[in-house]
């Protein structure tokens, strides 16, 4: 049964808003939180455990949840959804994991859940006091975290170890030591970008990979690391998991050279800083005819808010495009999607509604989306596309053209050099933390 839980992206803005606004950041952990769940909408019975001595003839109606069955994570959100909504908080209809309070003085609090972790986000700490007596006389079992020191193993740091944070990066150094470590990579030389130019070549002429290599456990471990804290690896990982079922020798290459980047990147990060008050602004590009396999373009965008990315994305297109102008649309039309789920967290988080910057380097795909014109090159595009029109006219996006140089979604879309790759990267807000 459906149990919603918070997404990484919201993390990510919640970090960057807070520190941009000056909020104290709590963490609170609740012990056996499926037991908490009333079964009041579902009648369930089940044999009698080992050891209980009673009519063997008779079995036990459970009243409450119980871990390994299925009903238990929805029982336990409504829990939550009732306690917190009790003290006046509201779910967000955009992540239904977040529960936003406006207080008397205009300020907002946060709650942030995920299944038992709970983040509290509020200006005054009276406040995350208030959530934590309503959570004990619930009967919960509650641990005080204080600071979040990791959070759905994110590692967030406190850069200064002020209280409110002015800033805070969010990395994953544990979780690459352990990779590092199983693979027997922990002493590896690094190297300073994750793909090369020349893998297509590399993989024309490799032989197919023996399957008791752990190759799909690597791509899976990669692939948490580039969907939290790691947007630099977000096209490597798209290569990888295009090839799950069938991945040759040169994947397995690949796979080891991301470890070998990783080995020089350990403790990169997403960094939010309240200096860096940036609106947010989102970046669109796509790569014509980048996937040999299909002919397919590759899709990327990447939003970025506080100084740092918090959303990102690197695909395969859906249709063939005929055109890199095509592509750039489709493209265009990902990101628009995303910048208006922003927009609607925005809303949901109090957060004054604005005009989102949506930058792309293509002329053409950018006039298209500014007004209808039909010609030969956009005939054939989709109207499932052409809702981008339609933000921009009720001027919730604005499109902007940006120079290729400038381009950060560009390194989500192919392979690039050192001398390109390491500038963007650097614009989405990744910096060293001080990871021991």
């Amino acid at each position: 049964m459906y149990a919603p839980v918070t997404c990484r992206a919201t993390l990510r803005f919640l970090m960057s808003e807070a520190v941009r606004t000056g909020m104290h950041v709590r963490q609170l952990d609740v012990r056996t939180a499926f037991l908490n769940g009333v079964l009041d909408d579902v009648t369930v019975y089940m044999q009698q455990p080992e050891g209980f001595v009673s009519d063997p003839d008779l079995v036990c109606h459970l009243t409450k949840a119980i871990y390994g069955l299925k009903q238990a994570p929805r029982q336990w959100h409504k829990e939550v959804k009732k306690v917190l909504c009790a003290l006046g908080f509201a779910p967000s209809f955009a992540d239904p994991g977040l529960f936003v309070r406006t207080e008397a003085d205009g300020s907002l609090t946060y709650v942030l859940t995920y299944v038992d972790d709970f983040l509290v986000a509020t200006k005054d700490l009276s406040v995350y006091q208030e959530v934590f007596a309503a959570c004990k006389n619930a009967g919960w079992e509650l641990k005080e975290l204080g600071f979040p020191e990791q959070f759905l193993s994110i590692n967030i740091e406190n850069v200064g170890g002020f209280d409110p944070p002015t800033q805070i990066i969010l990395h994953q150094g544990g979780a690459i030591d352990r990779i590092l470590s199983e693979y027997n990579m922990a002493q590896c030389k690094s190297v300073k970008v994750p793909i090369t130019d020349d893998f297509s070549e590399q993989v024309e002429f490799s032989p197919p990979l023996a399957a008791d290599v752990p190759f799909s456990r690597l791509v899976g471990m990669l692939l948490y690391l580039s969907s939290c804290t790691r947007p630099d690896l977000a096209y490597v990982v798209h290569v990888l998991t295009r090839v799950m079922s069938k991945p040759q020798e040169a994947h397995w290459e690949l796979a080891k050279r991301v470890l070998k980047y990783l080995k020089g990147t350990c403790t990169l990060g997403i960094s939010y800083s309240k200096a860096s008050n940036l609106p947010l602004a989102c970046y669109s590009d796509s790569c014509f005819s980048g996937n040999r396999n299909g002919g397919r373009s590759i899709s990327g965008y990447a939003a970025i808010s506080g100084g740092g990315a918090v959303s990102w994305h690197s695909r395969k297109q859906s249709t063939v495009s005929k055109s890199s102008s095509d592509a750039e649309y489709q493209a265009l039309s990902a990101a628009v999607t995303e910048v208006c789920w922003l927009r609607a967290l925005r809303f949901d988080m109090g957060l004054p509604t604005v005009t989102v910057p949506l930058y792309g380097d293509n002329v053409s795909s950018l006039s298209w989306g500014k007004e209808a014109k039909a010609d030969q090159k956009n005939k054939h595009i989709s109207t499932i596309h052409h809702h981008i029109r339609e933000k921009v006219e009720r001027r919730e996006i604005e499109l902007k053209w940006i120079s290729g140089s400038e381009m950060v979604a560009d390194m989500f879309t192919k392979p690039l050099g050192a001398q390109l790759f390491l500038p963007f990267r650097d614009k989405l807000g990744m910096v060293e933390a001080a990871y021991h």
